[in-house]
């Protein structure tokens, strides 16, 4: 025989949730442009450094062009000003040369250099900025929405594709208010609609 006794009764609640990915990333074009193509569509999935979409390359290949024409400009400038100081240093040597004139030549060696150097980083800076034309996936994962469409002009860092990442799933529950503390002690289970 069993003596009957009362229990605190704790009712079993059910909510609606929503299941996501913990990161969802936009991603943009880090150069400015018109959108020529956009290669994915929502609800697709992607691998790392799949192309998402992709500038119209005419202006920076333009810029491209225009750094390799002046890094061969400034190279002939400062061989021809390399040269000029070996001369004014020999002629220096030998006395038929003023301090003032090797100082010019030297100082027109160095400004050469500094536009060769210039000339190459603006070379490296429009490989890059013509390579940023094409927009890729950082990460494995699902496209869940497209920003942009062809035709359309975009500032650099403007979203374009978001990108939701495989890996990690959050549940989005929303829980009244009275019912927060209990929630932070209970365990709760989750069941999908699709099973």
């Amino acid at each position: 025989m069993a003596t009957a006794h009362y229990e605190a009764e704790t009712p079993k609640r059910t909510f609606v949730g929503t299941i996501k990915p913990r990161i969802e990333s936009n991603l943009g074009f880090r150069v400015p442009g018109k959108v020529a193509k956009r290669l994915v569509e929502i609800g697709q999935t992607v691998d790392v450094g799949q192309p998402l979409a992709v500038l119209d390359k005419v202006d920076l290949r333009l810029q491209a062009e225009q750094a390799q024409a002046e890094l061969s400009a400034s190279t002939g400038v400062l061989a021809q000003a390399a040269a000029a100081e070996k001369r004014a240093k020999e002629l220096r040597a030998k006395g038929w040369n003023t301090d003032a004139q090797l100082d010019s030549a030297k100082a027109a060696a160095d400004e050469a250099q500094a536009r060769f150097d210039r000339a190459q980083r603006s070379v490296e800076l429009t490989s890059n900025a013509l390579s940023y034309a094409t927009l890729k996936a950082d990460a494995r994962g699902v496209i869940p929405a497209t920003l942009v469409e062809p035709g359309q002009v975009v500032a650099a860092g403007q979203a374009a594709i978001r990108l939701a990442r495989f890996g990690e799933k959050e549940a989005w529950v929303a829980i009244p208010e009275t019912l927060v503390e209990r929630a932070k002690t209970g365990t709760a289970t989750v069941t999908l609609w699709s099973d």
